[in-house]
């Protein structure tokens, strides 16, 4: 089926450009030159995927990125600006007002693969085998009596001031937090939530607090699964992630992925968590599913685009498919490394690619783990 785009931006030989991109292809195109233009066509069109300028007169695109995500959650926000505006894409990413964003100028066959790429994994995180998986997991989770304890516990730290509330007022979930955060970066020994968010920042941490919650509930769901062996391969493979940048890549993890190692595995989680030994042949249906539930969840959760990518394509890192190739080749890497170390026989095959496209080779990654120890 064809899909709808809209272009939004002030300036018109921009659109008269992108016009003239997509004149033989099968998409529907729409474009428009103001935020309340957009507005419009949205309230009577179904459109796919709306790519925004953010610097526009009257209506922003930051605020037209709001409004879209509250009144037509449904439609893909992507941002094209130049580079003037990083801190502002940041902010919209890390809000997940916005996807990922692409600079002007452009080169017009990365344009269009990279809105195919997005358009692609939501058609995985929307296929019907995905939505299946969700609604068995609900389905479980209710009957356990736990489906709606789970989702106010979620509600209850997705704002950010509500998350640094709720964790200063649970000691239980703050002990939790602080664990998490000492075990997933290479360098970071923190005291209190407060040094943990002077060294991390807001937005991480309360990331961090929702991971926290979602393994919380790993044995009220199911006492009989290894809760701390799935939290120690999650913490590992945060830190080995963030120990391959800084050693070998001579580089900071981004703020907008900070956590990817952390949640990739949450699916797995998921599956592990509610489908018991009584139904060995559900679990394993669930288990070659347990990508696509765990980028369903985070991008449920609001998490942003790199950090649902590292979930939904940790074993396939060269998946034509993803964009942020580097984290998810990264996180590949690291949970190999992970499962190894901690005696785990998950069966990972490692990638090749993923260390072609790093400029790694494995030998570089064996003595950076071996730090570990």
């Amino acid at each position: 089926m064809s899909k709808t785009l809209l272009f939004v931006d002030d300036e018109k030989q921009i659109l008269k450009a992108i016009r003239r991109l997509y004149l033989d292809s099968d998409y529907c195109v729409y474009t428009a030159d103001s935020g309340d233009e957009a507005l419009k066509i949205l309230d009577n069109t179904k459109v796919d995927v709306i790519v925004v300028d953010m610097k526009m007169p009257t209506m922003d695109g930051y605020e037209l990125l709001k409004r879209v995500k509250q009144k037509h959650p449904s439609t893909i926000r992507l941002i094209l600006s130049g580079y003037a505006e990083e801190k502002l894409f940041n902010d919209a990413l890390q809000n997940n007002l916005a996807k990922l964003y692409m600079y002007k100028p452009w080169d017009n066959e990365n344009f269009i693969r990279t809105i195919e790429q997005v358009i692609g994994a939501r058609e995985i995180l929307n296929s019907e085998e995905t939505l299946k998986g969700i609604s068995s997991i609900i389905d479980t989770l209710r009957e356990k009596g736990l489906y709606e304890g789970l989702s106010f516990a979620l509600e209850q730290v997705r704002d950010t001031q509500k998350a640094l509330k709720k964790v200063a007022e649970d000691k239980r979930l703050e002990r939790d937090t602080l664990d998490i955060v000492n075990s997933s970066f290479w360098e970071a020994q923190v005291g209190s939530i407060e040094e943990a968010t002077g060294r991390l920042g807001e937005f991480n941490i309360k990331n961090i607090i929702l991971a926290a919650v979602m393994f919380g509930y790993i044995n009220k769901i199911n006492p009989s699964v290894n809760k701390e062996l799935l939290i120690k391969h999650a913490t590992l493979t945060n830190r080995i992630t963030d120990l391959i940048y800084r050693r070998l890549l001579k580089k900071d993890l981004s703020d907008i992925y900070l956590i990817a190692g952390l949640v990739h595995d949450i699916g797995r989680y998921a599956v592990l968590s509610i489908f018991t030994d009584d139904n060995d042949e559900v679990k394993a249906n669930m288990q070659t599913l347990h990508q696509e539930i765990g980028g369903y969840i985070l991008d449920h959760l609001d998490f942003t685009y790199p950090v649902i990518e590292s979930a939904l394509f940790h074993h396939s890192p060269s998946d034509s498919r993803v964009i942020y190739r580097e984290i998810v080749s990264v996180v590949h890497i690291a949970d190999y490394y992970a499962g190894r170390y901690l005696g785990e026989n998950l069966e990972i095959d490692l990638d090749a690619g993923a260390f072609d496209f790093l400029g790694l080779c494995k030998e570089d990654c064996d003595k950076v783990v071996d730090e570990i120890h």
